[in-house]
């Protein structure tokens, strides 16, 4: 799923870049494709890590409940914590309706 979500978050950001250099009308340049691909190689990089980051997380949390019990409800949301994830999606929504408008 974190693939899945890497993998969107990858395309957005590369539309979004294309959109931004056509819309500076700037001219191509030798540095610009390997620019582009580093970063299409280097977002991947620290996707990955990230997401080896949040499953060790989420082993070493699954570890102390294992040892302490069922005490916490972490697996609950929160109405704060479902108000934050939905106010990005006005903007997302925003960029998203811009680079379409672009393309």
């Amino acid at each position: 799923m974190a693939h899945l979500v890497g993998g969107i978050i990858l395309v957005f950001i590369v539309i979004l870049w294309i959109s931004v250099l056509q819309r500076l009308e700037l001219p191509v340049r030798r540095w610009t494709l390997p620019v582009i691909l580093a970063g299409l190689f280097i977002f991947p990089l620290l996707t990955g890590l990230l997401v080896n980051w949040i499953a060790e997380m989420e082993c070493t949390r699954n570890e102390m409940e294992a040892i302490i019990g069922a005490v916490s409800q972490d697996d609950q949301w929160s109405f704060g914590q479902i108000v934050a994830v939905f106010l990005w999606l006005p903007l997302c929504f925003q960029i998203l309706l811009h680079v379409m408008d672009r393309v």
